[in-house]
């Protein structure tokens, strides 16, 4: 309304409508502009208008709006949401996780091989979609899916830089050691090869990638308290794993650690 007192005077003549209009103008108009182009007290005309109109708050406040992944930054990142694993019982969700997962055995009975769904980064993206869709069920699938998202966010790399250090990783390898065994399914399986795969995807956070594959993947005292076609659907993930750099976890692991996990883990 100041704008318009300022910019467009009354005439000299002025009628009643006239001011019917600039009354409604002060008392009952509402300008919005965007937070990012305020400064100060001053908001910036960000529009492709060759004249500037720029506008002043005033007896206001400028609220700036940040994206998740920089508000969870601010937090303290991606740790900030272990907590969540502790809420979900099975009792929470066991009839729909039930209903899901006999639906999907049924359909992967009939259309799929039993290693179809196993190595995303090889599936069409209708594929991918469909396994999302798949993780709802699973509010720990879908808490690691939300993991990926946030680092796959190629403005945020500091959230994955944080996700290296201070034992992080290890820290939600012991949260998910601490789920019900009702959770180890398909579906988480499926979200941490997704997370692995999408750390691959980043040249620069290999780090990352290692980590993941170390402290979760190659976690059997996890893994060993799901089904037995999840457990084999590990295995053979982590043969796909091992098989893309065979010289890398030769180096680190060693044939000797394999027969380690045998004996310890498949008596």
């Amino acid at each position: 309304a100041d704008f318009c007192h300022q910019h467009h005077p009354l005439p000299s003549g002025d009628s009643s409508m006239s001011s019917i209009i600039f009354d409604l103008l002060s008392t009952r108009s509402l300008l919005v502009y965007h937070p990012l182009a305020c400064n100060g007290q001053i908001c910036v005309d960000i529009s492709a208008c060759t004249s500037q109109m720029n506008g002043r708050l005033n007896n206001g406040s400028c609220l700036r709006l940040r994206s998740f992944s920089e508000s969870l930054l601010n937090l303290g990142g991606c740790p900030v949401l272990y907590p969540l694993f502790e809420k979900f019982q099975e009792t929470d969700c066991s009839d729909r996780i039930y209903t899901d997962n006999i639906s999907s055995s049924s359909s992967s009975n009939n259309f799929e091989s039993p290693t179809d769904w196993i190595i995303v980064r090889r599936q069409s993206q209708r594929n991918l979609s469909n396994i999302d869709n798949r993780l709802i069920s699973n509010p720990i699938a879908s808490i690691i899916n939300l993991f990926r998202c946030v680092l796959s966010s190629i403005s945020m790399k500091i959230l994955t830089e944080q996700m290296t250090k201070r034992y992080n990783i290890e820290l939600l390898g012991l949260h998910l050691n601490r789920i019900s065994s009702f959770f180890i399914d398909q579906q988480l399986l499926i979200a941490i090869q997704q997370l692995i795969e999408c750390s691959r995807l980043n040249t620069s956070s290999h780090v990352l990638t290692n980590q993941l594959i170390q402290y979760i993947l190659l976690d059997f005292s996890l893994w060993n308290k799901a089904k037995h076609d999840v457990r084999i659907s590990h295995l053979q993930y982590i043969a796909a794993v091992i098989k893309d750099e065979k010289k890398y976890y030769r180096t680190k692991f060693g044939v000797q650690y394999f027969l380690d996990v045998i004996r310890q883990h498949f008596k």
